[in-house]
């Protein structure tokens, strides 16, 4: 007969650690694997905090520029304030990621300009300074962190005008070399171009909007300061083709129906210009120089019934302009209506008492 076998209970988990048994050296080597844990899970961590701050700061800097541009100052500031310390955060939870760093660069230019004093505007322009600094230093290939550079002492120059000079001469410096790390972008060819515009340097800036231009042809920025400066050479022609490739491209562009619509003005192309002025004021019904140039043109056409409509709606908005009420008081003159005239006149006589022109004319009858 075979022999029965004895068979061993064996431990399903596997071999056990008897902590007991653990020497010294073993308790320092699983002491050191825990922390290198810990901080490989804190630092994997990090980047995921920063990035919380950040988008929390960018939200509080897009309600900021809300309130910046309706001209609301102080509830912008304190917006961008909140924001200030969310990136803040985001810096010293990532402090290798430069986009924190220029966000919190451009938040403090932006606080630069809200606050009255030179020297707050310093304090916040010097901040920027700094973190533009450490990115240019940490990546001095990017042109972006060049460009920022640019801006602050551009901004700089505006503040102290006894060391505008040598603000302005740095701006140009950092400028210069963004477009020249990235000749191919024509955004660094454009801010290029802006600063020459600025120091005055008309050929350079004709050069850079140019080379904008072929990179980008539809630039609008671009067209619109070659224009003005081909207007300034007497070219207008010329001027105006780069007016038109904007209309054509965006039409709400800043004030380019005005532009175009007082181009043919000058020319005498009063139906033209009259196209353009209309939908100028269709465009944005409180514009006030499109009404005034939409009435000015109706005038010289002597389309005297139309123009009525838009002196009264003028006057409304704008009681005290005797140049505008004159004007009124001439269209009424040519409809024949010489008893509204004269009410006009008495008006003016009433508003501007210690002109001898309109207290004459009280006394006269039209």
């Amino acid at each position: 007969m075979a022999k029965a076998t004895k068979k061993t209970k064996t431990s399903a988990s596997g071999p056990r650690i008897s902590f007991r048994t653990l020497k010294p050296v073993h308790w320092m080597l699983l002491a050191g694997m825990a922390c290198v844990a810990f901080v490989a899970v804190y630092f994997a961590f990090l980047p995921f905090l920063a990035e919380r701050h950040y988008r929390e700061g960018y939200m509080l800097e897009a309600r900021a520029d809300y309130y910046f541009n309706n001209r609301q100052s102080q509830e912008a500031y304190y917006q961008y304030q909140f924001a200030v310390e969310e990136y803040k955060d985001a810096v010293a939870l990532a402090p290798y990621e430069y986009q924190y760093h220029n966000q919190l660069s451009k938040v403090y230019e932006r606080m630069a300009d809200i606050v009255a004093s030179p020297a707050q505007k310093m304090q916040y322009l010097k901040k920027a300074e700094a973190l533009a600094q450490q990115m240019a230093t940490g990546d001095h290939q990017n042109p972006w962190h060049q460009n920022r550079l640019s801006s602050v002492y551009s901004n700089m120059a505006n503040v102290l005008p006894l060391e505008r000079e040598a603000y302005l001469k740095k701006a140009k410096a950092y400028s210069i070399r963004a477009s020249e790390i990235d000749r191919h972008n024509p955004l660094f060819q454009l801010t290029h171009a802006f600063l020459l515009h600025r120091l005055g340097d008309i050929e350079g800036a004709k050069q850079y909007y140019n080379r904008a231009l072929d990179m980008d042809a539809n630039l609008p920025e671009a067209h619109f300061n070659l224009a003005q400066i081909l207007r300034q050479e007497g070219k207008p022609q010329e001027a105006m083709s780069h007016y038109m490739k904007i209309y054509e491209a965006n039409p709400n562009f800043q004030n380019v129906r005005l532009v175009i619509g007082r181009f043919y003005f000058e020319q005498r192309q009063y139906e033209t210009a009259l196209r353009y002025f209309g939908e100028a004021v269709s465009a944005n019904l409180n514009d006030i120089d499109a009404h005034k140039s939409l009435v000015g043109t109706l005038h010289q056409m002597r389309r005297w019934p139309q123009a009525l409509r838009y002196y009264e709606l003028l006057l409304g908005v704008m009681p005290d302009d005797a140049t505008l009420r004159e004007a009124y008081i001439n269209a009424l003159l040519q409809t024949g209506n010489s008893v509204k005239a004269s009410e006009q006149i008495r008006i003016l006589a009433e508003k501007f008492p210690n002109n001898p022109r309109y207290a004459r004319f009280s006394h006269s009858r039209p």
